[in-house]
């Protein structure tokens, strides 16, 4: 893998100052996914004031200059996973993950709490996609949530994504699993296909 500068959002507006940092992230474009640009053009900064999720701009280094060739956000949430559906990962997963979501016969089915990848997206602006491929992305969110994990413990990454066999295939060639879906919201239902996301776990 190609050596990559991983900033978090603030972190960078403390640096060069938020207004230099919105002005940069107005020129990111995820031409195949626009709920990806609504949340950086206009929620990210917001959610990493309030703790809500933080951003992080990956950059790489094109013609001696380091230019954003994309971004992921992570937060925390609670889930609850489908008996049903997990009886479709393989033994030795289940074994792993049995240690941080155990079952409760009481509700039927097991409740945990993990990292979220809420969203991830490379810049197809100027071509700078080519700089970066989705696996690549993918591993640095994995890697920053992994070294999160060491400080607080958990060996569980989650994701949410939208029913499409390439998306989702995507996300199982890279070590992810469906557990359970997720009812979109009034909110989500102009900007996804479909009626539900999908939620996938990882083992670290």
């Amino acid at each position: 893998m190609k050596d990559y500068l991983t900033v978090h959002l603030l972190d960078l507006a403390n640096e060069i100052g938020e207004d230099n940092v919105l002005r940069m992230l107005g020129d990111f474009s995820c031409e195949i996914n626009p709920e990806v640009d609504d949340f950086l053009h206009n929620n990210a900064m917001d959610f990493a004031k309030k703790r809500l999720a933080s951003t992080y701009l990956v950059f790489a280094r094109k013609e001696n200059e380091l230019v954003l060739v994309g971004y992921f956000s992570l937060t925390h949430k609670y889930f609850q996973a489908n008996e049903t559906e997990l009886r479709a990962v393989s033994n030795t997963l289940k074994k792993r993950i049995d240690k941080f979501m155990p079952y409760d016969s009481e509700i039927g089915c097991r409740m945990f709490s993990a990292p979220l990848i809420g969203q991830l997206g490379k810049n197809f602006n100027n071509g700078y996609d080519s700089s970066i491929s989705g696996a690549e992305l993918l591993n640095i969110a994995c890697a920053t949530v992994d070294n999160a994990l060491k400080i607080i413990g958990g060996k569980i990454v989650c994701l949410e994504c939208e029913n499409k066999g390439k998306l989702v295939e995507f996300y199982k060639a890279n070590g992810f699993n469906s557990f359970s879906r997720r009812l979109l919201e009034r909110s989500e239902k102009d900007k996804m296909s479909g009626d539900y996301l999908l939620q996938m776990l990882k083992y670290l």
